[in-house]
This record gives structure tokens, sequence and C-alpha cells, in this order.
């Protein structure tokens, strides 16, 4: 197809280009450069020379979003990325660009007392890069915990006793889709510490064809590093100190609807 191709300088102002694929060139008042005939293989790459005296800010392909372009941050010389508040607010997403979204987050619990923070979370039509983070600062202001917490019995660091709160805290993950290796597919990551446990896991995700199925399989990694972590928990006793747990876990669930209602099948299984 040919391409329409604007180019924003240093100062501000738009040079607008027009790339013909064959020997007609539609009405513009774009500058013509020379045409480009290339198909699949065959002459993937392109070369113009532009005159441009400030220097390049930006570069757009098709800048009325008039092509039917799955993926349009790649449209872009700059990634275009819209940063707003996070105000849970449902809308519809924007196709032209990458959102994120920001605010602040307050928590407390009994151990770590007041967390202040912020959350994160972006995407790209909510499926490509999509991505969550929190972060918190622990302050212990407010903490409270009963006289009769389990955890006692096994803390061992002198001083930490209902007091040895972790300072941070975190919860990350990061998911995208590999529709180019299978249809309907993604992977995702994430990492977390979080009450006194760090959890850190990896997965593959696919969503199948009949829109009924998905089938996942994720790998899960957790450890709890000193006896402080401990009183976080109702059954501390259930936990083994600075040493990894593992585990390997692949289901199917398989949504079906019928006359009278709807099913839904599980079938997990884990090492």
């Amino acid at each position: 197809m040919p391409i329409d191709l604007r180019v924003t300088a240093n100062d501000g102002s738009i040079h607008d280009f027009h790339i013909p694929n064959t020997w007609f060139v539609k009405d513009t008042k774009a500058q013509v450069l020379p045409r480009w005939i290339g198909f699949d293989d065959l002459r993937r790459e392109y070369t113009a020379h532009v005159d441009v005296p400030t220097g390049i800010a930006q570069v757009t392909i098709d800048p009325t979003n008039r092509l039917a372009d799955a993926y349009k941050l790649n449209d872009h010389l700059h990634m275009p990325l819209e940063l707003t508040f996070d105000h849970h607010i449902w809308n519809q997403p924007d196709r032209r660009t990458y959102e994120a979204f920001v605010r602040p987050d307050l928590w407390w619990n009994g151990y770590d007392g007041v967390k202040a923070g912020f959350h994160a979370n972006g995407s790209y039509m909510r499926y490509k890069h999509r991505f969550s983070v929190s972060a918190w600062l622990n302050t212990g202001l407010g903490q409270h915990l009963p006289p009769e917490n389990p955890a006692l019995a096994v803390d061992s660091i002198p001083g930490n006793t209902d007091t040895g709160f972790d300072r941070i805290s975190y919860n990350l993950s990061y998911t995208n889709g590999t529709e180019k290796v299978l249809r309907g597919s993604s992977v995702s990551l994430h990492a977390r510490m979080l009450d006194g446990l760090q959890r850190y896991g990896a997965g593959f995700q696919w969503a199948l064809p009949n829109n009924h199925t998905t089938a996942q399989v994720n790998a899960l990694y957790f450890i709890r590093r000193d006896s402080t972590s401990l009183t976080y928990l109702l059954n501390p006793g259930e936990w083994e100190l600075d040493a990894l747990n593992a585990s390997l876990n692949a289901s199917v669930r398989h949504t079906y609807a019928y006359a009278r209602g709807r099913g839904d099948l599980l079938v997990e299984a884990r090492n």
C-alpha cells in the first residue's frame, strides 16, 4: 500500500510526505517521495532523504489513523505514551497510543503498620506489554499484633519480636501477547516481596480458537528469608526458613453453556 508519512521537527513544524507504490500518485499536498515497489521479502527496506533543518523529533506512519493496523505503536519513531491518573473509570482503549495509569497507594496491616507507596499499570489495547507495579515504604506506624501471636515461639533474632517488619514491599507483573508464535498465546513474568514472602514466577497461556478453552503452564518459586518473615503468618510452623519452595503447575479450563445453564471444567496438575 502507499504510505503517508509525517515528520515532526524539533521546532514543532510538520512535514508531510507521501510514498506511492505504483505509478499512480493520489491528489495530496504532501511532498511526494520516490515510489517504493516491494512485496513480501522483496525490497523490504526503503530509504528516502528529506530536508528537516531543525532536526527530527518524531516520525509517524499513517498520521490520520486510516489503516487497519493491529499494532500502531511501531508506526512511530518514538513510542507514543499517554500517562494519566488511575481514576478507575473504565474507558475504551486507545489504539493510537500506549496507555499507562498511576495513583498513590496507602495500606495498613498489623505487622508493617502504615504502608505508603504508589501503583502503576499500563498496556496497549489491554493485550500487548501489560504491566502492573506496586511499591510501598513500610513505616511501622500503627503496628499491632496480639500478644498470643504464634510467631513469638520461632522468632530467634533478638529485638525483632513483633517489630522486625520489611522496610520495602513490592509487587511486579508483566504479560505480553505472543500471537506471532501461537495465536491467542501470551507469556508472563512476576516478582513480589510482600508480607514476608518473596515470590517469583513465569508462565505461558494459550486461549484456544474455540473461545471456551484456556491452557496454561507456570513455574513458581517461594522463599522466606528469616524468622521475622514468620511473624506475618497465622501458622508459622508450616514454613522452613531460607529454603526455596518451587512448583510447576499446568491447567486446562473449559467453559460451556447448555439449555439450563453454564458449566466450568478445570483440570490442574502440580509437581
